[in-house]
């Protein structure tokens, strides 16, 4: 299987690469066509939302996922804006369109990756082939599951959090470090983040590892919401 994992960057968009065989590639571009066309895969697994909700904000894959993660973490998932609220020219715009479907204004955070969450939903929109293979993940529900349940000491915004993050990944491919070394050296900071690679890695690692057996859909796979899919909380190991 040749699976991509993607993450948001300062630059645009990160994608890293990984088969069956091993081969490895990463690229960073301003936008998705060009990324996909520089990493052609099977799958691909996106960490930013795929489906907005039209009158609720609250999705149920967001809700489902809330409640595999500790207190700590679930601040993690985030609710993404109601579809009408893409397209608002203001962040205060952007707070009054989600009011209106939703009782609630919309988060900072949410507001700040409303360029992507549009840049996605027309890439799949313009590039129907691609809805398919095309899933929703989670890195931080990813690691967690990755660890056995266990919380990390360290955020990954620094370097002793992203030192145990690719500690906990070298099992699952012992050439990990060594990569993750090697983008670092070939990008710089200002188009690509520390966290934004091994975001990327976990997703696709993970995928290569356990997709599609030991997977799970959130909230089901009979649903036609927004789905997210994450590793299952107990992996086989080793």
């Amino acid at each position: 299987m040749k699976v991509v994992g993607i993450d948001g960057c300062p630059a645009g968009w990160f994608g890293f690469y990984i088969d069956d065989a091993d081969n490895y590639n990463f690229a960073v571009h301003e936008s998705l066509n060009k990324l996909v066309l520089a990493l052609p895969a099977d799958l691909y697994f996106i960490d930013m939302p795929i489906g907005l909700n039209t009158v609720n904000s609250q999705r149920q894959c967001d809700i489902e996922l809330r409640k595999f993660l500790p207190r700590g973490l679930k601040s993690s998932v985030f609710s993404p804006p109601v579809k009408a609220a893409l397209y608002a020219k203001s962040y205060q715009e952007a707070c009054a369109l989600n009011a209106s479907k939703t009782g609630k204004k919309i988060s900072l955070q949410a507001w700040n990756i409303i360029p992507k969450i549009k840049a996605l939903d027309r890439f799949l929109k313009t590039n129907p082939g691609y809805r398919d293979i095309f899933f929703e993940s989670h890195p931080e529900t990813t690691f967690y599951h990755l660890n056995k349940g266990v919380q990390f000491h360290n955020n990954k915004r620094n370097m002793t959090g992203i030192a145990e993050r690719i500690h906990l990944f070298e099992w699952l491919w012992q050439k990990s470090e060594v990569v993750f070394q090697t983008i670092i050296a070939d990008t710089l900071r200002k188009h690509l983040k520390a966290d934004d690679i091994v975001d990327a890695m976990v997703l696709a690692l993970a995928a290569r590892k356990f997709y599609p057996q030991n997977y799970l859909i959130l909230p089901g796979q009979e649903c036609n919401d927004a789905r997210i899919y994450i590793p299952q909380k107990k992996l086989p190991h080793g």
